[in-house]
């Protein structure tokens, strides 16, 4: 016997309801093409914990990776924040066809742990957090060698990348110079002469360089010679 078609209806609907639930993701185990992405560091060369000089872009750039099941997703915005006065640039970036997105930080003032992170909008989880040492360079200040006879002092020296040393020779002495073991760095003073004379020179770049005086000493670093550790940031 078949059934009204009052009561056929009735039944259907139901079962209608529940085929279009499923597919519009309604039982809550997919997220779909458009549901909420994860948000977490890169891999790979995330630039968290580095260090680096107050007021300074770090050297590496921060990272993330943005997917969703899994898999990378592009074209997702992400906003980063940098807390301790500092800044990042661009504050927002979106994400790549890797899902990889990034940002250069530039550290505050004050010498210590300082803090940034990125997050997306409706992500799943919390904003990603990123951690630098902040580093205050040494103040600038003059370094004096003493030029003497067959001998300077003192004999090795350390200074920060953009501060200048100056030789001095004492009145009365023998002649003596400032030559580079390596050729370039420090600049050769000139030939050999007696005091009183000064000669400044100005290291740019990190390294250890080694000098010698053309009378007294020789390039290997024996005799009348010293040298000069230049570093990049303060240890």
């Amino acid at each position: 016997m078949s059934l009204p078609s009052r009561v056929r209806a009735r039944l259907a609907i139901p079962v209608l309801g529940s085929l279009l639930l499923a597919a519009c993701g309604g039982n809550g185990g997919d997220t779909g093409p458009n549901g909420p992405v994860t948000i977490e560091k890169a891999p790979t060369a995330s630039g968290d914990e580095q260090d680096g000089l107050t007021n300074e872009t770090l050297a590496a750039p921060l990272r993330v990776l943005i997917t969703r099941d899994g898999e990378p997703v592009t074209d997702v915005p992400v906003t980063w924040t940098a807390e301790d006065g500092g800044s990042m640039t661009p504050s927002v970036t979106t994400s790549g066809d890797d899902g990889i997105a990034e940002s250069e930080w530039i550290l505050g003032p004050d010498g210590g742990t300082q803090a940034a992170s990125a997050s997306v909008e409706d992500g799943i989880g919390p904003p990603v957090a990123f951690t630098a040492d902040a580093i205050e360079p040494r103040p600038p200040q003059a370094i004096t060698v003493q030029v003497l006879d067959n001998q300077f002092s003192p004999q090795n020296v350390t200074v920060l990348a953009g501060q200048t040393v100056t030789w001095v020779w004492a009145a009365g002495g023998n002649a003596h110079n400032v030559t580079p073991a390596n050729e370039l760095v420090p600049s050769q003073s000139g030939p050999p002469v007696p005091g009183p004379h000064t000669y400044v020179y100005t290291f740019t770049a990190p390294g250890v360089y080694t000098y010698y005086c053309e009378a007294h000493g020789l390039p290997a670093g024996t005799g009348m010679a010293g040298t000069v550790t230049v570093l990049g940031v303060a240890p």
